[in-house]
């Protein structure tokens, strides 16, 4: 059991599966990083970028997918992570990845080795609420204590078949682009401008705008505990996923946003006209994103 965990941890943890820290490019190049793959459960695709104005990356993601099969099962698991460092905080970019690799440690060693035991509850709906709970309070643990005063986003979802459980923390996005063109956002900010849109103080048009918009009440790494959001959807095939950073979904409207993603075809050509058009907005703070499409 434990080989195997071990063995799994490296596999999952090789660079070329996701999992950014601190990758600096040059301000001289806004070219994306690009990790890709296409298995027989999901398609996905995920890319970074340093932006026009930031001299290092603070965001990390992670990707995996896994396709558990034989003895009349025929599982598939996803798990897709976005943190985002928070700006103007010290070592911004070493809450990103710690909280990632907190998060993807946790959710292998507890949902993917047990699953391929045959070993994990059959309510496994409530089970990965829990799961993801304990694991954020791990990442924030872990973060409070390597790096004090260091903060981050988070933002997980983890797939099993036609189900994606998301836990969500600060200002990243998981954004829903159902097979008929309707995008909608499965996360809500927790940021202040976006508490005054919901006391309806200010309308969603004066937040996109609003000189506080980027200052979060909730993030990993804060004082005390942190609660995430965490939701069950239903997906249907053909759907696609995006998780992002606020560097990618802070330059685009919602309309703008589902018509880029509807008028390109292969998730690879979505996310590098994403992170162009992102970059060419001015691309003011890093980009990190994760399309997924289900089967």
């Amino acid at each position: 059991m434990a080989n195997l965990l071990t063995k799994l941890k490296q596999f999952l943890f090789r660079p070329e599966k996701g999992l950014t820290t601190n990758q600096v490019e040059s301000t001289q190049s806004q070219s994306p990083k690009i990790f890709q793959n296409e298995l027989k459960n999901f398609e996905y695709f995920s890319a970074q970028s340093i932006g026009r104005v930031r001299t290092q990356n603070e965001d990390s993601l992670f990707t995996s997918s896994v396709h558990l099969a034989g003895n009349e099962r025929d599982l598939h698991i996803g798990l897709f992570i976005i943190a985002d460092g928070m700006g103007g905080h010290h070592h911004g970019e070493i809450a990103s990845s710690l909280a990632v690799a907190a998060i993807a440690g946790e959710v292998l060693e507890k949902l993917v080795i047990p699953l391929s035991l045959n070993n994990f509850s059959e309510n496994h709906v409530i089970s990965i609420h829990e799961l993801l709970g304990h694991a954020i309070s791990q990442a924030q643990n872990t973060v409070t204590n390597t790096v004090p005063g260091a903060g981050t986003t988070l933002t997980i979802g983890v797939i099993l078949n036609q189900d994606i459980t998301i836990a969500h923390i600060g200002d990243s996005r998981c954004y829903l682009q159902s097979v008929n063109g309707q995008i909608k956002c499965l996360t809500s900010d927790h940021s202040f401008v976006n508490r005054l849109v919901d006391l309806g103080q200010i309308t969603k048009a004066e937040a996109e705008n609003h000189p506080q918009k980027n200052i979060l009440y909730k993030a990993v790494g804060q004082k005390g505990t942190v609660e995430a959001d965490i939701e069950t959807f239903a997906l249907s095939s053909g759907d696609v996923l995006l998780f992002c950073s606020d560097g990618l979904w802070g330059q685009f409207s919602h309309d703008t946003l589902q018509t880029i993603i509807q008028g390109q075809g292969s998730l690879a050509e979505i996310g590098e006209a994403l992170v162009t058009n992102a970059n060419e907005s001015g691309g003011p703070d890093n980009i990190s994103l994760i399309l997924v499409r289900v089967p």
